[in-house]
């Protein structure tokens, strides 16, 4: 059974929180907490990480196609020499390929709190039979 902790009023109060545009709340890093922080200064911190050329490239294309196409070739490469079944290359072949997303979640234990960036790759597949 579930049990409420919270009045109606602070419910309201969190749903005002989750609905505004001015501000953004996220988990802090470690699971040290919640943060909130401007939108502003979050996004930021978000094009800080990206503008590091040690870690990220701007490109001025989408590279899903070229990245796909040969790792669909070597799955139906190995289906065909009858090394994995059906089933096994319906589960690991791409339907359609998106770029990942991109947050932060703020390191509140270090100075000027920077940001760690997490990386959720977008990626769709066949629903398993």
């Amino acid at each position: 059974d579930f049990t409420q902790n919270l009045s109606k009023k602070q419910q309201l109060a969190l749903i005002h929180l989750q609905n505004r545009t001015d501000i953004i709340i996220r988990p802090a890093d470690k699971n040290v907490g919640i943060v909130v922080l401007e939108s502003n200064i979050y996004e930021s911190k978000v094009l800080q990480q990206l503008q590091d050329t040690e870690f990220y490239n701007k490109l001025n294309y989408n590279p899903n196609a070229q990245i796909f196409k040969p790792i669909k070739f070597q799955l139906y490469q190995i289906f065909n020499k009858k090394e994995i079944s059906l089933y096994i290359l319906k589960s690991l072949l791409p339907l359609k390929s998106a770029c990942a997303s991109l947050y932060i979640l703020p390191k509140l234990h270090k100075k000027k709190c920077p940001g760690r960036p997490i990386h959720l790759a977008m990626l769709s597949r066949l629903p398993l039979i």
